[in-house]
């Protein structure tokens, strides 16, 4: 479980570099908890950047919908969260999907016991 504000605040210090280690780390949760191959959160990284964050739009729709997608699995209430996310990615607003994502994620690790699974958190 990360706290949101304070990811937020580190992102802006550090000019968005923190930001970029905050998706890999949520990339890397979805991927554990599904147990899939997707997303690859090193990848969408690269695709972002050679794409000057065009890609990222596309990262944090797909991750919305994952996040959905493992509260169904853990069996808690989903909260669709997937058009607001890719509204704010789409205005420039990344920290805001991502804000939005980490606190669904919270919710799953704390409401679902996937932290305890997942043995990090």
């Amino acid at each position: 479980m990360r706290i949101v504000w304070q990811c937020i605040l580190f992102t802006f210090i550090t000019c968005g570099i923190y930001g970029i280690f905050w998706m890999y780390q949520i990339g890397s949760d979805l991927r554990g908890f599904l147990g899939r191959g997707e997303p690859n959160p090193g990848l969408d990284i690269v695709l972002c950047i050679v794409t000057c964050g065009l890609w990222g739009i596309y990262v944090w729709y797909r991750y919305a919908q994952l996040t959905v997608e493992a509260q169904g699995k853990a069996g808690i209430r989903q909260n669709d969260i997937t058009i607001p996310s890719l509204l704010c990615a789409i205005f420039g607003l990344s920290v805001v999907s991502m804000a939005l994502v980490q606190s669904e994620l919270n919710r799953l690790w704390t409401e679902g016991r996937a932290g305890q699974a997942q043995g990090a958190f």
